[in-house]
This record gives C-alpha cells, sequence and structure tokens, in this order.
C-alpha cells in the first residue's frame, strides 16, 4: 500500500512540475513511448546510414534506452529536422497533423533556441570533424528565408574519441518565419569528400525551447485611413477604380458581396470576393492612379500619404482582413504579399511579406488579420500591389474552386503610450443586473473537458452589514480536482463586453464557502492559461465572505483569466468530484493603483505581501542590525505621471515615528497616497529547523481555533525575514508540495508560548515522500537540493539568533530498513551540526519522532527510534502512542489533533533540555505510579498514600478529581472523544499526561 501511495504522489508532483514549467517542445526522443513529436519522415539525411539503435553510452549526462545513429557519413554529414516538409525525390509536405511551427499564428516566436544531445565514436581524425556544428533552413526547401547558418563550436576533446555525451543548443532568435526544414551538420567534413565509415555519429533528445513571453507594448492609433470596407455608406474613401484588377488578363475576378461568414472577428455586411485566380492573385489598392498607364484617378478621390512636412509617409501600419473558403492548397497559401508601386516602375517596388497561420483542413474557420509594417515606405507611391492568393505567376491551369474575401483595408500609425486604463478599476460580475457591472453571457464558461462546475446566479445565502450586503451573487458547484474555469476578458465575448486587463495591477473577488470539508484549498489565476500564475488562497475557516487579491503584472494583456478554483497538493483528491462543496463569489474587479504604487522592495527584496491598497507593512529585522544601519526602501510605480518622495527611518532603535520609512505618491504633482515600512529590530531568537516528510509538510485539517497569529513565533519566510506566525506553517518550504494543512510544528510552537523568555523562530522544511536519501548532503537526485536548500535558509537565519534545534519526523520511506537508517541519521544530524558551526555535536539538540504506531510493518522502525541516543549525540525521541490516523489505518499520516499533540511532545522535550526543570516525568520511567490509557479508558495507580488524579477537557475545565487507595489503581471512562489532561500527585512525583481519545 506504501508503494501505491509513494508511486501516485510521485506521479501527481511530476504532472505538477511539468505543468508550471515552460511548456518546450520535444522533437524527438526516439523511445517511441509517445513523448514525442516523432513521425514517418521526421529526421531525413543526405545518403548516410540513419537508424534508431540502443544508447552505446549511458551515463549520467544522458541514460536514454534509444537514441539515433548517424554511420556510412556523406559528405558534410547533414541530416534534416522535418517540420513541414521532407525531400524524396522531390518535396513533400507532412501530413497536417505533424507539422510543427516555430511561430505562434500571431507572428510572435514560439521556440527561441532547439538543444540537441550527441556522441561521437571511432577513428574521429578529420581535422575539421566536429570543429562546428551548423544548423541552417535548406536552401532547396520550397519556402526559403535567409538560408542563416548557426555555427557551434564544439570543445574540444583530446584523443581519438568523445568520452561522453554533450549537448549543443541553437538560438533560433533571427528566424523570421517558419521553416520547413533545419539542417543539422552532424559530422561536419566539407562537402565533395568520401564516405567516412569508421565514425559513429548519436543524437538524442532534440528539444524546441519555448521563447519567453513578452507582452506587445501598449499603443494608440494616432491617425487612420479607412481605405475601403465596402459598405457603401461613406465611412471609408471607396470611389470607382479604388481597387482594379491587372491588366494582363491573368488576374482574379472581384465583385462586392455579402459577407459569406459573419463572426466576432468580422461582423461587416459587404466584403471583397476574390475568384478564378490565373496568377498570384495580384489586385491594386490605387492611391492616385489606376493601371500600368497610370491614369489620375479624380483629384478628389485621390489620397495623398504624406505626412506634414512631405518627408515620409504619415502611415505605418497597414491591415486587411481576410478569409479563405474551399479546397485550397496549404503550399499556395505560405505568404501574402504586397508591393507599392509607381507606375513609372510597374512590377517593383519594395516587397513586404507575412505568413499565413496554417489551419488544420481544407476550410479556414474563420476571419484573419494580417498586419504589415510599412514605415519604411516612399509616400510618393501611386498604388500597392495585393498578392491576396500565392500561387505564382503565369498560371496554367486556373483556380476556380477557391474564394478569397477580403475587407477593413486600413491604413494607421500605432504609437506607444505608459499604460493607463480607462478606469480606476472595472467591476466584472456584482450580479445585481442592474447596469451596474460588465456580466455578460459567456464570462464564465469552463475551460477544459475535465470541468463538472456550473454556475449560477442565486440570492445572496449570508448578508453581513459591511462585509456583503449584495441580493444576488454568483455560486458555483459540481467543483472537482481538474476542473479549470475561465473568467472571459476579451475572448469569447461581444465586442461591446471586451475588457482589457493591460495596466490592471490585482484581480479582486469576495468568496464565501459554507462547507467545512475541504479546508485544504487554494485557488490559481493563469492569465490567458499560462506562467506565470498567481495565487490566492481560500480561508472557509471563519464560515462567512472574505476577498482574496490577486496581484497581477500591468503589462499583461490577457483576453481570459484562467481560475483553479480548487487546488491541493493532496494526491487523494486528484480529479475527483468535490462533493458539498459550493463556492459563492461577488464583486469581481479588475483593480488599477490610481495614486497607488504597485511594488516595495527593501534592500532589493521584494516585498511578497505588497497589496497597493494596504499602506503599512510591519518589517522584521534582526537583532544583529545595527540601529543606523537604515535598509534602503525602493518602489515601482503603479503609472508613468507618478513620483515618490521618500522620508527614511532614522533610528531603528527609535520610536515608531523614527522607526518608519514612508513613501509619499505623488501623480500629476499632487499626494495621492502615503505607504509606511515600520521597521523593528527583533531580540534574539532561539530558531528550530522542522524537517521530514508528508507528516511533517501536514495531514491534519484546521479547525476554527487554528486561525489566526501563534504568540511570540515567527516563520522564515521566502524573503529571508522573520514575519509572525499563521498556518499553514510549512506555506514557506522550498520544496514543491507546500500544502494548506495543520503541521506538528504548529503544535511545537503552541507548546513553548510562555514557556521561553525570547522568540521563537521556525524554519519548516516538510518535503512529502522524501526518503531519507533524499536529505542527504552528497544527493543530487533532483532539482529540490532537499539538504543545500535546507542548509542556504538556516545559514541565512542565523543573524537573528541561535540555531537550538532540529525536530525530525521522517522515516515513511524508510521503514523497512531500521538498522541501516540509523547510520544515515547520524550522517545527517553530523553534517547539518558541523555546516552549522556546531563542531562538537553539543549545541544543536535533535529530536525525532515515532511513526504511526497503528500500522505493525513500522513497530521495528520506532524501537529503533527509542534508542536514537545511542547512535545520534544529543538526541531524543517522541512516541506516537495513542495517536490517531487522518483516513484510516491504512493511511501513515496523522489527523489534525493528532499532529498537535505530537508536536506539544517535541516541545515538552525542548522544555525540558532548554528552558524549565521537567514539571513531570515520562510515565514509562515512574515506579511508584503510572498513567495508562486504552482506547476511552484511563488507568491510574500509585503506590503511595494521598495520590490524587485530576482529568482536565481541552479547555482546561476540571472533569473530576479523585483520591486513589495506597497501592491500588482505578479506572476512569472518558465520555467523549476529545484530547484531555490527566494528572498525578502523590507527594513525591507529579505526572501530566495528555491523551488523544477517538
Amino acid at each position: 500500500m506504501k508503494k501505491i501511495f509513494l508511486l501516485f504522489l510521485s506521479l501527481f508532483m511530476f504532472a505538477l512540475l511539468v505543468h508550471v514549467q515552460a511548456q518546450n517542445l520535444v522533437f524527438a526522443d526516439f523511445e517511441n513511448k509517445g513523448t514525442d513529436q516523432w513521425c514517418e519522415n521526421r529526421i531525413t539525411s543526405d545518403g548516410s546510414s540513419i537508424a534508431i539503435v540502443d544508447n552505446p553510452l549511458k551515463t549520467d549526462r544522458n541514460s536514454s534506452d534509444k537514441v539515433y545513429k548517424i554511420s556510412d557519413i556523406v559528405s558534410a554529414g547533414a541530416i534534416c529536422l522535418d517540420l513541414r516538409t521532407y525531400y524524396s525525390g522531390g518535396y513533400h509536405d507532412l501530413p497536417e497533423e505533424n507539422v510543427i511551427d516555430i511561430f505562434n499564428p500571431d507572428g510572435t516566436l514560439k521556440y527561441d533556441k532547439v538543444s540537441i544531445k550527441y556522441y561521437a565514436e571511432g577513428n574521429v581524425t578529420y581535422s575539421s570533424c566536429i570543429s562546428n556544428i551548423s544548423m541552417k533552413e535548406p536552401e532547396g526547401a520550397r519556402v526559403t528565408l535567409t538560408g542563416k547558418t548557426w555555427d557551434y563550436t564544439l570543445e574540444q576533446i583530446s584523443g581519438q574519441s568523445w568520452t561522453d555525451w554533450n549537448t549543443v543548443t541553437f538560438d533560433l532568435s533571427d528566424l523570421k518565419s517558419n521553416p520547413d526544414r533545419l539542417q543539422f551538420f552532424a559530422y561536419h567534413v566539407g562537402w565533395g569528400n568520401p564516405a567516412v565509415t569508421d565514425v559513429n555519429i548519436y543524437v538524442d533528445e532534440i528539444v524546441f525551447h519555448e521563447a519567453e513571453k513578452v507582452d506587445p507594448p501598449l499603443v494608440v492609433i494616432t491617425s487612420r485611413l479607412n481605405f475601403a470596407d465596402f459598405e457603401g455608406n461613406g465611412t471609408d474613401r471607396w470611389c470607382e477604380k479604388r481597387i482594379t484588377e491587372q491588366e494582363d488578363g491573368k488576374a482574379p475576378k472581384i465583385a462586392i458581396v455579402d459577407n459569406p461568414l459573419k463572426t466576432e472577428r468580422n461582423n461587416s455586411n459587404k466584403v471583397m470576393k476574390l475568384t478564378d485566380f490565373n496568377s498570384a492573385g495580384a489586385i491594386y489598392l490605387n492611391m492616385t492612379a489606376y493601371g500600368n498607364a497610370g491614369t489620375p484617378l479624380d483629384e478628389k478621390d485621390q489620397i495623398d500619404l504624406a505626412n506634414e512636412d512631405r518627408s515620409a509617409c504619415k502611415y505605418t501600419k497597414m491591415s486587411v482582413k481576410y478569409y479563405i473558403k474551399g479546397n485550397y492548397t496549404p503550399s499556395y497559401l505560405d505568404q501574402i504579399k504586397i508591393q507599392f508601386l509607381e507606375y513609372t516602375a510597374a512590377q517593383s517596388g519594395k516587397v513586404w511579406t507575412y505568413p499565413l497561420e496554417k489551419t488544420i483542413g481544407k476550410d479556414w474557420t474563420d476571419w484573419n488579420t494580417v498586419t504589415f509594417d510599412i514605415s519604411n515606405f516612399s509616400y510618393k507611391c501611386n498604388r500597392v500591389q495585393l498578392l491576396s492568393y500565392y500561387v505564382g505567376w503565369n498560371l496554367s491551369v486556373p483556380v476556380s474552386d477557391v474564394e478569397v474575401y477580403i475587407d477593413d483595408i486600413t491604413f494607421f500609425t500605432q504609437e506607444e503610450i505608459p499604460p493607463a486604463p480607462d478606469a480606476a478599476s472595472i467591476m466584472i460580475g456584482n450580479f445585481e443586473g442592474n447596469g451596474t457591472d460588465r456580466w455578460c453571457s459567456g464570462r464564465l464558461v469552463k475551460d477544459n473537458d475535465a470541468c463538472t462546475a456550473t454556475y449560477e446566479i442565486v440570492d445572496n445565502p449570508l448578508k453581513e452589514e459591511g462585509t456583503n450586503e449584495s441580493e444576488k451573487v454568483l455560486k458555483i458547484s459540481n467543483v472537482n480536482m481538474k476542473g479549470m474555469s475561465a473568467l472571459n476578458l476579451a475572448r469569447n465575448v461581444g465586442g461591446i463586453d471586451q475588457i482589457k486587463s493591460k495596466g490592471y495591477t490585482a484581480l479582486r473577488m469576495k468568496y464565501y464557502i459554507p462547507s467545512a470539508k475541504y479546508p485544504d484549498m487554494c485557488v490559481l489565476l493563469k492569465p490567458d492559461g499560462a506562467e506565470p500564475r498567481y495565487e490566492g488562497r481560500w480561508s472557509d475557516r471563519a464560515r462567512n465572505w472574505r476577498t482574496v487579491t490577486f496581484n497581477i503584472d500591468p503589462n499583461t494583456d490577457a483576453s481570459w483569466l484562467q481560475l483553479f478554483l480548487y487546488y491541493s497538493n493532496d494526491v487523494n483528491l486528484d480529479n475527483v468530484l468535490l462533493e458539498d462543496l459550493d463556492i459563492y463569489l461577488d464583486d469581481i474587479e479588475l483593480l488599477y493603483p490610481e495614486g497607488k504604487l504597485n511594488g516595495i522592495s527593501v534592500d532589493d527584496a521584494a516585498i511578497t505581501t505588497f497589496d497597493p491598497e494596504v499602506m503599512t507593512y510591519a518589517y522584521n529585522l534582526p537583532y544583529t542590525q545595527e540601529a543606523g544601519n537604515i535598509p534602503e526602501v525602493t518602489y515601482t510605480l503603479g503609472s508613468s505621471n507618478q513620483t515618490v518622495n521618500i522620508v527614511r527611518a532614522t533610528n531603528l532603535a527609535g520610536n515608531e515615528v523614527e522607526r518608519t520609512t514612508v513613501l509619499k505618491v505623488m501623480t500629476d504633482g499632487q499626494e495621492t497616497s502615503q505607504y509606511r515600512v515600520v521597521f523593528n529590530i527583533m531580540p534574539k531568537m532561539d530558531i528550530y529547523l522542522c524537517l521530514g516528510q508528508s507528516n511533517m509538510n501536514g495531514y491534519g485539517y484546521f479547525a476554527p481555533e487554528d486561525d489566526g497569529v501563534v504568540e511570540n513565533t515567527y516563520l522564515f519566510n521566502s524573503d529571508n525575514v522573520f514575519e509572525e506566525a499563521t498556518n499553514p506553517f510549512n506555506r514557506y518550504s522550498t520544496t514543491a508540495n507546500t500544502q494548506s494543512r495543520i503541521s506538528p510544528s504548529y503544535g511545537f510552537a503552541k507548546g513553548l508560548i510562555g514557556k521561553t523568555d525570547c522568540p521563537v523562530g521556525l524554519i519548516v522544511n516538510g518535503r512529502n515522500a522524501s526518503a531519507i536519501e533524499q536529505w542527504e548532503k552528497s544527493y543530487t537526485g533532483n532539482a529540490e537540493q532537499l539538504y543545500q536548500r535546507t542548509l542556504e535558509r538556516a545559514k541565512a537565519a542565523q543573524k537573528w539568533g541561535d540555531i537550538k534545534g532540529i525536530i525530525w519526523h521522517q522515516g515513511c520511506s524508510n521503514s523497512n530498513d531500521p538498522e541501516g537508517y540509523k547510520n544515515k541519521l547520524n550522517t545527517l544530524v553530523t553534517d547539518f551540526r558541523t555546516d552549522l558551526g556546531d563542531v562538537d555535536n553539543s549545541q544543536i539538540f535533535f529530536i525525532a519522532g515515532q511513526l504511526g504506531a497503528w500500522r505493525s510493518s513500522v513497530a521495528a522502525f520506532n524501537q529503533m527510534i527509542t534508542t536514537i541516543s545511542t547512535f545520534v549525540e544529543n538526541a531524543d525521541w517522541v512516541s506516537s502512542e495513542g495517536l490517531t490516523p487522518w483516513k484510516d489505518e491504512s493511511d501513515p499520516h496523522f489527523d489534525r489533533e493528532s499532529n498537535v499533540l505530537l508536536g506539544e511532545r517535541y516541545a515538552e522535550k525542548v522544555i525540558a533540555k532548554y528552558y524549565a526543570e521537567p514539571t513531570s516525568v515520562n510515565s514509562s520511567s515512574a515506579i511508584s505510579a503510572n498513567i495508562y490509557v486504552a482506547g476511552k479508558q484511563a488507568i491510574i495507580s500509585s503506590a503511595q498514600t494521598n495520590s490524587v488524579f485530576s482529568v482536565f477537557d481541552i479547555s482546561g475545565r476540571k472533569l473530576v478529581t479523585k483520591k486513589i487507595p495506597e497501592g491500588s489503581a482505578v479506572v476512569y471512562t472518558f465520555d467523549s472523544n476529545g484530547v484531555y489532561m490527566v494528572t498525578l500527585e502523590n507527594g513525591t512525583q507529579v505526572i501530566k499526561k495528555k491523551v488523544l481519545v477517538k
């Protein structure tokens, strides 16, 4: 059972990792497992022998089973990575489903690098062999761009053979449009040389790397010419001869017709239709003259493209909407071209080319818009030639079964401007139906096939004065783990309902969750379903309306916001319907920080909890900070018309005014907001590392009393600053599986309240399913580097105080080898102590916890833990006696009550070690008295006279006090489940035992 659990957990974590990383494309890994884009004719050669074979050299650099072998190398050892076409006695198209585009449909680069693993074997003697590897677009391919060559000089390896696999990476950022093929020179011996028979080249893992998404600049159209919209209502510059065909009889026929496909992309009534293509589909857009003879248009119809001083064209862009219908041949649509011509130089002039998106199937499914950059165009041009269906000149057989429609031909100028939304906020949804929001049909929809959610506007189930007094709210039901919802801003909604997110810095919404069944919950937001993602946590523990705010990048111009309404790392809830979970939403709005900042940093570290609406931030500093060493506070402006006046703190040891840095935000010269960063030098702390696997991470659900700040306790956050401790305690773990559950570290902190004379700092780093081997200093099996990352945080924390101890709860992954565990644990503890300066093992106390005792398979491991002081110096252990499982006895995880009690047991050991004389003794060491609990009964015995026992409930209320006859025992039966304190006083001993009855 444990192995199955760990397997599913590992698979889940891998899926999560893949989900958050860049979407690279594996072109070929040769494993035949469906993990790459392999297909017939994916790679072709110039005559060399090629084959998929077993990996001849498995190493850490490449442990793949299968690789690609190139032998009997002809000429320069070139092979072709076929993206769209392949060569076999001529050029042929790959099937549409196998086509790989390097560019996105909008013309931006999708992949900007390609990497290839390679290994050379044999008598590598040629002076130029593998001295460079080149990648280029083959000049013989049908779509030829520049034929650019990328050279990569390889590391020169001494001797006749390569000793290991290497990786070469090519930069593709200079590409201008989708190449058909990329040529790879795997063994560069020069053209025309004889075949090389004593060298084999192996390649593997050819990967195209996703380009970083760069948001386009915010622009405004400052001038526009509506050349032709074909509506006939005077809104364009239409006239007779405005658009004409070629005069050589090879041009398409043109006519103004009804729009054959009205959609959101083009709902015009009239468009222009082009048919019967005999040539390159050329038509002329006439400015001042028409025809090869250059016959002038009427003076009133002539269009002057010059700017005011007649030095250049006044327009920088030209756009055309187009739609293609019929049995077109995709190879004819690799390009749309325009040429700007003067009648004295017919068929000449600069050519602008635009690569078209290829659509699967025989028909284009919607209108598209192509935009040409004409910023260096001469204003003297009298007409524009548009090659609308590029099939080549002098076509012998006309194309009669294809229709091209064009519309909205526009010349315009764009200028970049700083982001500035029209309003300080956009109320997307308040659901009142009175026109005060932007809610519409299609605003919130399912965003994947797995989603089962339903959306309904209902009466507010919980009206609260001052919190949410709305009449109507949005109810979301049938929520499931893998379901994603899409909050559409501009996607799939009508033009009047479209919303621009650019310039806004936050999305805020109210929510209410009546059920307590699923407290391990947060919500993720991903603009356009891509990275970066923004996380906000639901908190349903108060059972009332709350607010969650996502701080988003103001440069993000998302057309929709993808919402994971329920997100958890709990593998056991993966893709199941979450019964009885209803989520109510209200007042969904985009916020623009009008007069506000968009971020504050202290000593170049961003305050991760920054909210433009929150004006005051408490910022703790270590006791080692000198009072005169004032941290540097910087900021990120919310808009370009802002300036900030900073009044720095003057004395970190002074009063609050002296310890505060003030940022006065001036917008257009007027003060619009004022932020305060209040510094506080903390006393020297006692610091504890809380490490281990899933139980230390936390598995019990929260109860209402777990909300709020834990007194005198601080968590080390991701900014390397100690902040007031609130649940969940593991949220700043460096691992990928933090989750919103109760950790024993919470019970540990609660148990120390009032016992120390200094603040307690906790560094919590729990990692689900981690074996002790993954915690070892030398472990390199994954990128999480548990030891190294924990050590980095611990060292950074040492300026705040002394590391007093490590509480450790791990072992489920190693419970089958308790003897072998001893040496590994001792080595781990010694490494931590040494690297943290405790060279004699006397300063850092180590405490290990037993595993859940309800599983008989861990009995030997638990017994070994009780002997820890025999193999780890300065160490102790805590018992799991009486603790209960989260689900059932097959589950290795503790429930909430058990995790709290386990943490308190850790605290008792620390208190006894550092803070006070023990006020109780371990019942197992008591000779004359004992407390034993079995099920719902406590057996209390004493050999002394005048012995008294008492029972208290969790609130401290005394339930019973009774005397025990000398030398006898009494039995007490608990009325209900819960946590109780049983005490026994007999004159010489005071025994206290906290018990869990369940």
